[in-house]
């Protein structure tokens, strides 16, 4: 059961150092498929990724449906020793093997641990949105390249709330280091601690 805590308001945000990725984790899950593909699809991404570290577990998941269309995908998180995760996924399409599946999401991994962020790109728009409505203090966050939709977030967040992002770009790693200060959004229905 997940239960989020009511807060008044949201700290600032300083997540700058990805860390090393200690282990990998993942689950292989489909739908009317027979367990043989997904354990093929799993065989194929922990031969790509036990070449980069040894702790990989990947769980399966089939389930056999009345209703609905046959399907399998396998999603991996990754780790770090600061707590950062980075996720990636691949789902089954037509003309792709099991093996293909497997091998593309170990590969979509392995490319958002290159870019060095804290965050994936698939999560960086959800983090600068938490940096905008923080305190009115600086925020900052350390990302990979900059996706699409966080680029058309961070325009957004210009013309409606008028936040601007600083953003330099680190030359070791590749990465990107962005930082605001929030709007200072408080809950208002949230009594003072």
């Amino acid at each position: 059961m997940l239960t989020i805590p009511v807060v008044r308001s949201l700290q600032p945000l300083h997540l700058t150092d990805p860390g090393r990725v200690k282990r990998v984790r993942g689950v292989a899950y489909g739908t009317k498929v027979s367990p043989q593909i997904i354990n093929r699809v799993v065989d194929a991404a922990r031969g790509i990724l036990t070449n980069y570290i040894p702790d990989v577990w990947i769980y399966t998941d089939v389930h056999s449906a009345k209703e609905g269309s046959a399907g399998y995908a396998l999603s991996f998180v990754a780790e770090s020793t600061n707590g950062c995760l980075i996720s990636a996924e691949a789902t089954a399409s037509p003309g792709l093997s099991p093996e293909d599946v497997g091998r593309a999401a170990a590969s979509q991994l392995l490319e958002e641990i290159l870019q060095g962020g804290v965050v994936d790109s698939a999560h960086q728009p959800l983090a600068m949105l938490l940096m905008t409505f923080g305190q009115q203090d600086v925020s900052r966050l350390r990302t990979g390249s900059l996706s699409v939709p966080a680029i058309s977030l961070l325009r957004n967040l210009r013309v409606f709330l008028g936040v601007k992002f600083q953003m330099w770009s680190q030359a070791d790693d590749n990465s990107t280091l962005l930082a605001c200060r929030g709007v200072g959004f408080s809950n208002a229905s949230k009594g003072a601690m």
